[in-house]
Parts: structure tokens; C-alpha cells; sequence
């Protein structure tokens, strides 16, 4: 199996598409890719995805990533707090700037 590489012009961003030999290259460059999966780096904006949990969709800040597991801080008003989830728990929040309307 071989894979294709699809350049995204706006963004940058490349994705690799697997192809087998009954499917056309072209096909699944022409294709809408559905999600283009982040990573997870210091700095970025994630969400909690457990159901499980108690900060079940919260969203906070990740402070350090290792061993598999993240540290997150939470800010609300006069309290910070940094909890400690596994990798799998977690998903990338894209932040987008928004432009002012006139």
C-alpha cells in the first residue's frame, strides 16, 4: 500500500492518504479530507473528551506533555488548577480568530 500526500493551500498543512490498487489516486486527492488530526504541544487549547470525568468538556491550557500523559491548567476567575490527564482523553480545540463585522 502506498500513500498520497495532499497540501492543503490555505493552511500548510499536509495529510497522507493510503491508497490500494483498486483505488485511483486522483479520486482521493479530489476528495474533501474529513479531519486533520493536531498535536498536542505546550501552549495549545485542548478538551477534555472523557464522559467519565469530572471536567468533561472543559477546555484549558496544556502546561507540559510526557510519558504518555498531559498536564492541563484551568483558569476561572481567582483559581488556576493543573490536572493531569492521559493522552487519549484529550482533543485539540482549533482557535480561530474571528473578524469584527462592520
Amino acid at each position: 500500500m502506498t500513500n498520497a500526500t495532499l497540501r492543503y493551500q490555505e493552511t500548510g498543512r499536509r495529510i497522507e492518504l493510503p491508497i490500494t490498487n483498486h483505488q485511483s489516486p486522483i479520486k482521493l486527492l479530489n476528495r474533501k479530507p474529513t479531519r486533520v488530526n493536531m498535536m498536542i504541544l505546550p501552549g495549545a487549547t485542548v478538551r477534555i473528551t472523557n464522559p467519565a470525568d469530572t471536567y468533561y468538556r472543559s477546555e484549558g491550557l496544556v502546561q507540559r506533555v510526557s510519558d504518555g500523559k498531559v498536564a492541563v491548567l484551568f483558569e476561572g476567575g481567582n483559581w488556576d488548577k493543573i490536572i493531569t490527564f492521559r493522552l487519549t482523553e484529550l482533543e485539540p480545540v482549533e482557535t480561530t480568530v474571528q473578524k469584527k463585522g462592520k
